[in-house]
């Protein structure tokens, strides 16, 4: 009970791949335009975060000026002691 296919002829078979060559091709232009898309919206919107934090960390440095330079020169002490042992 085998079926016996008849042989797709090779001028159609030619088209058909072509046909799907083109479907795929337009398929991933398609999905790059999309991720492109969802890209350019989520480095927006952390470019946006990050200007927020920035402003929120100037304005922290500008009312406590003092408590950074003592930060600064702590980590330096500390950084100086580490780099001296070697």
């Amino acid at each position: 009970m085998t079926e016996e296919h008849a042989p797709i002829p090779a001028p159609n078979l030619a088209q058909d791949l072509k046909g799907i060559a083109i479907k795929a091709d337009d398929l991933l232009k398609q999905t790059g335009h999309h991720i492109a898309e969802r890209i350019a919206a989520k480095s927006h919107v952390a470019a946006e975060k990050a200007a927020c934090t920035a402003s929120a960390a100037q304005a922290y440095i500008h009312e406590n000026p003092w408590k950074i330079v003592g930060v600064a020169a702590l980590a330096g002490l500390l950084l100086g002691r580490l780099l001296g042992r070697r």
